[in-house]
């Protein structure tokens, strides 16, 4: 409940009570002082307090009505700001608010506003350094898997190399054993 009373239409009616209040007490002065002073015949001290009582009662209903419709234009434009925020906070950068007016709501409201393009930049260039780093990293993928191709290449061919070696040198010790013995059973 007093949450309520402190929105900004009822900070617009106490105002006005105020002033309503600060009105009834300058008339009552003044009433009074004429009445002291000069004393006239139709101011008496009832007709004093009736006119007082009137004002009072009609300035009050006066005040609540003016109050809350001279807060419905500021009270509407700061929650176009609260919506805008809002916005802002779930991802939305491309909404904006406009106002007609020139004054301090107007001016924050134009600050949002640069303040989501900012962020739609800020969100654009992250997207674009993210897709360069996956671009990156796809390359660096690619190299790795390249680089591990060649290497499984080296080394099946130094494989292949080795056990050529091998059987090159076995043949050769085998024809050389082979004439070994060609030529020992020649000599028999």
């Amino acid at each position: 409940m007093f949450k309520r009373l402190n929105s900004i239409r009822y900070v617009y009616i106490r105002s006005h009570l105020y002033g309503v209040f600060l009105t009834t007490v300058v008339l009552l002065a003044i009433l009074l002082s004429i009445h002291v002073l000069l004393e006239p015949t139709w101011l008496n001290t009832i007709n004093i307090f009736v006119f007082i009582i009137l004002y009072a009662v009609i300035s009050l209903v006066v005040s609540f009505y003016a109050g809350f419709q001279s807060s419905s234009n500021v009270k509407n434009r700061l929650d176009s700001l609260s919506v805008l925020i809002t916005q802002y906070a779930n991802g939305n950068y491309q909404s904006s608010v406009h106002f007609v007016e020139d004054d301090e709501i107007t001016r924050i409201g134009t600050e949002l506003n640069e303040l989501g393009k900012k962020l739609q930049r800020q969100v654009k260039s992250l997207q674009r350094m993210a897709d360069e780093k996956a671009e990156y990293a796809k390359t660096a993928h690619k190299s790795a898997v390249i680089e591990e191709r060649q290497r499984l290449a080296r080394d099946l061919h130094d494989a292949v190399s080795q056990q050529l070696f091998a059987l090159t040198m076995m043949s050769e010790a085998a024809v050389k054993q082979f004439d070994k013995k060609q030529r020992l059973l020649e000599n028999k």
